[in-house]
């Protein structure tokens, strides 16, 4: 991996445990800290700024996509997608737009949503380098 040539500000939910990521790209000899509370977006800004000088770039990649049934009316199941998808890129993007260095860039997408929307496997490559 290319961690030596970047800066990592981790809030996810890992496969494994923070301090495990953290340690792979330090070891990787790149730089990186993390936040276990997504929820609390400022402080996560904040703790960034703090540590590293700057933010270059925000890479938003917050999607869930349960699969069920609309009939089943889980309105609990749907708050939390719309919490999740909307409310959390809506609250990283405020953030982001404030706090990214002149220049730098704020890039988002979901893959579940890109794996289910575009099956063919050369589309999304095809359209990105088109613009």
């Amino acid at each position: 991996m290319v961690f030596s040539l970047v800066t990592v500000v981790l809030s996810l939910r890992p496969t494994k445990p923070y301090d495990e990521v953290v340690a792979e790209i330090k070891a990787a000899g790149g730089r990186a800290t993390a936040m276990a509370n997504a929820a609390d977006v400022g402080r996560l800004f904040k703790k960034a700024v703090d540590t590293f000088g700057e933010i270059n770039v925000v890479v938003n990649c917050a999607g869930i996509m349960p699969l069920s049934s609309i009939a089943e009316g889980d309105l609990e199941l749907f708050d939390k997608v719309i919490s999740t998808n909307l409310r959390g890129s809506f609250v990283v993007f405020g953030r982001a737009s404030r706090q990214v260095s002149k220049g730098g860039r704020i890039v988002a997408f979901s893959t579940s949503v890109i794996t289910k929307a575009f099956p063919v496997p050369t589309l999304l490559p095809r359209q990105a380098l088109r613009g």
